[in-house]
């Protein structure tokens, strides 16, 4: 299962880092105060138990969490309670640093007590982001490297020019020198169409998709317009397997008709749909 969770604010879209930044009612409080506030009151409970709702539900073996603020309190208590449901985190620890970044992104797993799995730090080479590593995370299990991602949105500001870019670059380059191995990779790829500033990402994209890997979601027959995030109705999540993979591999969205996610009355969890993947035994 993979889901952005937008920071636990349900459908609910702010500028989290400048309002906290730069907002003038948090002049005189310190960095950690800012953060405390804008959680309480921006965190969507409804979010939160709504999730492990279906968790609970569809049981499964991994969970993989984009827009994760590890050390927001929202993100505490969501690991309490789902660790209490015999789940585990496992995750980049670079926001373990002072500062503002440790409030930052991060990809998150959480990983049932009784699967038998490698974490990164036991794989022989892992993919890394060298612009943001705190937003890619993989483990080994069921004889399948899963990669969890949020690639960054920007492909043209001053300070991180092709961040997107220079990501699928990693990405497509991890995946040629591992032909060997069976890889899924699953989560916000923040790309969605071939016009202005996205044109390179999406092109990449397609690279990818045509040379290293095998987008589940089209060879299921479905189609590439399907949205995954609102308001803008873009399909931004994706989940991509190797093209030597010999297992029966399903992938299915939450909530499964589009009309339901669409409407705000219906979907409150996010601003992103989940993906279930289910790995079967081999063809």
């Amino acid at each position: 299962m993979s889901i952005n969770v937008n920071s636990f604010m349900g459908i609910y879209t702010k500028d989290v880092d400048r309002i906290i930044k730069s907002s003038s009612e948090y002049e005189g409080l310190s960095y950690s105060q800012r953060i405390r506030d804008f959680d309480l009151q921006n965190k969507k409970q409804i979010a939160i138990d709504g999730i492990i709702q279906v968790i609970e539900k569809e049981k499964p073996d991994i969970i993989i969490l984009q827009e994760y603020r590890r050390n927001f309190p929202s993100a505490i208590d969501f690991a309490k309670k789902i660790t209490g449901n015999d789940y585990r985190y496992k995750g980049p620890f670079t926001h373990q640093e002072e500062g503002i970044h440790k409030y930052g992104f991060s990809t998150a797993f959480f990983i049932k007590d009784d699967l038998k799995y490698m974490d990164e730090s036991s794989l022989d080479n892992h993919l890394i982001f060298r612009a943001c590593n705190d937003r890619v995370y993989s483990v080994y299990a069921e004889g399948i490297i899963i990669i969890g991602v949020h690639l960054p949105l920007d492909s043209n500001a001053d300070d991180r020019g092709r961040i997107r870019e220079k990501t699928w670059e990693e990405i497509i380059d991890y995946y040629e020198k591992n032909t060997n191995n069976t890889i899924l990779i699953i989560g916000d790829f923040n790309t969605f169409d071939n016009n202005g500033e996205n044109k390179e990402a999406f092109n990449l994209k397609q690279q990818f998709a045509t040379n290293n890997a095998i987008d589940l979601w089209i060879n299921a027959g479905k189609c590439d317009s399907t949205p995954t995030q609102k308001p803008k109705h873009s399909r931004l999540d994706y989940a991509f397997i190797s093209k030597n993979s010999n297992k029966r591999i399903n992938m299915r969205l939450i909530p499964e008709i589009n009309d339901d996610f669409i409407s705000n009355d219906v979907w409150k969890l996010s601003d992103h749909r989940m993906i279930i993947v289910e790995v079967e035994d081999e063809k």
